[in-house]
């Protein structure tokens, strides 16, 4: 649920995703193959052919690979926002906005950072050892996962008593 929090307020699904194009993603979510990669190919090139260029060309192809129009795929698009807003919810009655568990949480989940980034930036803002600052992150992760989850865990079983009643 964290992870579909990140996305949605931030856009991401991998940690590296801002450094590569539609294809390199479409290549990590996938099993790669020559085949694909030549059906892109001709996707590309039927489309140029037809005119389109740019940004239109990139979504048409995206639209023409992985299909998403399906019935199926809206509900569990909308699952996903209710989840992130539940999330969001969650944090913000959590974790206060200056609180540096909640700054981990989001360099990690929406910004998409690995631990060893975040313990590389602790240690440029504060001077600690990198071995310190490893263990901190390391700590900070554990510990705000497990108060999300109980606060989670809590809100739920308001949402159903209130259901109930």
């Amino acid at each position: 649920m964290l992870a579909n929090w990140g996305a949605k307020y931030r856009g991401d699904d991998y940690p590296t995703s801002g450094n590569i194009n539609i294809l390199g993603r479409l290549m990590i979510r996938k099993e790669w193959d020559s085949e694909q990669g030549a059906r892109i190919q001709i996707i590309f090139n039927n489309l140029t052919l037809q005119g389109y260029s740019g940004i239109e060309l990139v979504k048409k192809v995206k639209e023409i690979f992985l299909p998403n129009n399906s019935g199926s795929a809206s509900i569990s698009l909308a699952k996903e926002q209710d989840d992130a807003e539940f999330v969001e919810k969650v944090m913000a009655a959590t974790l206060t906005p200056d609180n540096p568990i909640r700054a981990v949480v989001i360099k990690h989940y929406k910004e998409r950072k690995s631990s060893q980034d975040i313990s590389v930036e602790l240690c440029k803002l504060t001077g600690i050892e990198l071995e310190n600052a490893r263990t901190r992150i390391r700590w900070a992760s554990n510990l705000s996962e497990a108060v999300i989850f109980n606060q989670m865990l809590e809100e739920m079983e308001k949402e159903n008593l209130s259901l109930a009643a």
